[in-house]
Formats: structure tokens, sequence, C-alpha cells
């Protein structure tokens, strides 16, 4: 690999972009395992440390999705005067 051979995993492309940020960008785990030294791409310890980061950022995501859906209901309860009740008048129209 590239990497045990001692490329530069810091160098950075035109845009200002460096391997690891490629990596992270292209979601692929596999990348982002690549580019580290031989002796930590197969370590159990960062595998581990890897998927428990995985877990919480899973639950940061899921719980900014509930503050978002409760944004996002707010706004259209407040623009558009939705209550979530069925409205009879409205089939008369």
């Amino acid at each position: 690999m590239l990497v045990d051979a001692g490329a530069n995993t810091e160098a950075k492309n035109k845009k200002g972009q460096t391997p690891w940020k490629l990596a992270e960008m292209s979601g692929n785990p596999k990348l982002s395992r690549s580019l580290r030294p031989k002796h930590l791409r197969n370590s159990p310890l960062v595998e581990i440390i890897n998927a428990i980061v995985v877990f919480i950022l899973h639950i940061f995501a899921l719980i900014g999705l509930k503050s978002l859906e409760g944004m996002a209901k707010g706004f259209a309860n407040k623009v558009f005067e939705f209550t979530g009740e069925y409205d009879t008048e409205m089939e008369k129209v």
C-alpha cells in the first residue's frame, strides 16, 4: 500500500482536500481504514472505538432529526394553521 511505503496522507489536492477528507466524504469505511498505518489497520481496538463513535453519531443524528421534526411541525402549524384535525367544512369548498 502507498501508506506503508510512506505516502503523505496529509497532502492536499488543488481544492485543499486531504486523502482523509476525501475518504470521509466518500462514506466508505474501507477507504478510511486503508489510510491508517499497517499496525492500526486491523487492530480490534480501533474497530471497537470506531463502532462506538458511529453508534454515538447515529444517536446524535436521531436526536437532531427529532428536533427538526418538531420545528417543521411548529412552522407548518404557525404558517398554515394546521391543527391535525379533520375539518368537514373543507369538503364543502
